[in-house]
């Protein structure tokens, strides 16, 4: 009789493969739990088909996991954060170098330090108020939901919804791209801009959006949409 054999995404055997170039250790179907306080700044941990957890107040170098979720609890330091199929939580007032997911959800709690840049592909965006992005927000599929967040750089998507909330400041442009490619045709993006957000650089779209602005925002050049402008909580 003839073993079935599982198919394993190319973006995971790419992952993989990355991680056992650069040196560091892989740990197969276990779970990750690095305890609270721990100082290993560096020192780095990865999983396949597990989960990591960085305990609270920790400070450790690079987390990265492939098929498990990871989550950085409250007050921890860390490098990169890495993930391909499983989503990812960033405490309060935890403090990362950069944050990237290929599959999962991204979900940061308030007065977090994201040093440079914040990005998934399919996955959805949340981020409290407090949290600054020293770098660049993109996105390809997956929508994104700031309140009273900072982000230095641009806000970039092609496909994902976009919605600033509660006084964000966004630095930088927010851009919606045209792709070669959409798994959402014909579905125009969503792009809320609300109450006491400001957007200092230019808003360009090169697809077709439904863009609204609160009365109370303050946005610069807008290139490619038609806005329109609300006063409630939320748009019509």
């Amino acid at each position: 009789m003839k073993r079935a054999i599982q198919r394993v995404p190319f973006t995971s055997v790419l992952f993989v493969a990355g991680l056992a170039l650069s040196g560091l250790t892989l740990v197969g179907c276990d779970n990750v739990a690095i305890a609270s306080g721990t100082d290993t700044p560096n020192k780095s941990y990865t999983s396949v088909n597990g989960s990591v957890k960085v305990g609270a107040d920790s400070t450790v170098r690079n987390i990265e996991s492939v098929n498990g979720s990871v989550n950085v609890e409250s007050g921890a330091r860390t490098g990169e954060v890495d993930s391909v199929n499983g989503s990812v939580r960033i405490g309060d007032g935890a403090q990362v170098r950069g944050l990237g997911s290929v599959n999962g959800s991204i979900t940061v709690g308030h007065d977090v330090i994201i040093e440079k840049n914040l990005g998934t592909i399919n996955g959805s965006m949340t981020a409290a108020s407090g949290t600054r992005v020293g770098g660049r927000v993109s996105s390809v599929n997956g929508s994104l939901k700031f309140s009273a967040v900072t982000v230095a750089g641009n806000v970039e998507t092609y496909n994902g919804g976009i919605a600033l909330l509660d006084g964000c400041l966004v630095e930088g442009d927010l851009r919606v791209k045209k792709g070669k490619f959409s798994f959402t045709k014909g579905k125009k993006p969503k792009i809320v801009i609300g109450p006491n957000t400001e957007i200092r650089g230019a808003m360009k779209f090169e697809r077709p959006v439904r863009l609204y602005i609160h009365d109370s925002a303050t946005v610069g050049e807008i290139r490619g949409a038609e806005a329109e402008r609300y006063s409630g909580s939320a748009p019509g």
